[in-house]
């Protein structure tokens, strides 16, 4: 499971995400020894050659795409309130939505941890919904739910502080915090699929009976 897990984390970092992650921990860097217009410049700088980068190899650039709508968004925040911590309000945002949209999926019954691993993973949406398949993804869901949550008061709460720290706190919950989740996440999910005793995805599409093996790899 442990092998499973890291493949899984390097899958995430080798995804191009990486190139999404590295002008906020730039920014970060900087900000503590230089002024904030000159770590922005460098960060928005940084951005658009990592853009023209993947866009001259050939690369999914889609990353470097957001990194830098999203770096460009933040650093206009950041210069028009002269608070470096404004920095991150966009990620704040996405973070009260992603909250808001793992609350209405779990009222409706229909966890949104469920709709990404089949986005990602093309597995049959039926198999999700199986009563002995469908309450694992409900609960990690419910734990993405109160992370996404959390994480949003406390950057609300950074965000209306002044503190030298802020940023690196920012950073800190980003990626670091992600990672973490995500594993509790993993391991968690796969544990709860044995419990529930449910088919594993090669079973249920090959309509096998029981007793079931159950699912031993991806959630």
């Amino acid at each position: 499971m442990l092998k499973d897990l890291f493949d899984e984390i390097k899958g995430f970092l080798n995804s191009k995400t990486i190139d999404s992650i590295i002008p906020p921990l730039l920014f970060v860097a900087l900000n503590q020894f230089v002024s904030l217009t000159f770590a922005i410049s460098i960060s928005i700088v940084f951005s658009i050659l990592l853009l023209l980068y993947r866009t001259y190899k050939k690369d999914n650039s889609k990353y470097a795409l957001v990194g830098f709508v999203m770096v460009s968004i933040a650093s206009l925040l950041a210069l028009l309130t002269n608070n470096p911590n404004t920095y991150f309000l966009p990620d704040l945002l996405t973070n009260v939505l992603l909250c808001l949209a793992l609350g209405i999926s779990l009222i409706i019954g229909k966890p949104l941890v469920a709709y990404a691993s089949h986005i990602t993973r093309a597995w049959p949406i039926e198999w999700y919904w199986r009563d002995d398949i469908k309450p694992a993804y409900k609960e990690v869901s419910i734990l993405w739910f109160i992370f996404f949550l959390l994480k949003s008061l406390l950057q609300i709460y950074l965000i209306f502080i002044s503190n030298e720290n802020s940023s690196v706190i920012n950073l800190l919950i980003g990626v670091p915090a992600t990672i973490i989740v995500m594993s509790i996440s993993y391991i968690y999910g796969l544990l709860r699929l044995k419990q529930l005793k449910g088919p594993s995805v090669n079973e249920f599409k090959h309509n096998k009976p029981r007793p079931y093996k159950g699912q031993t790899k991806g959630f």
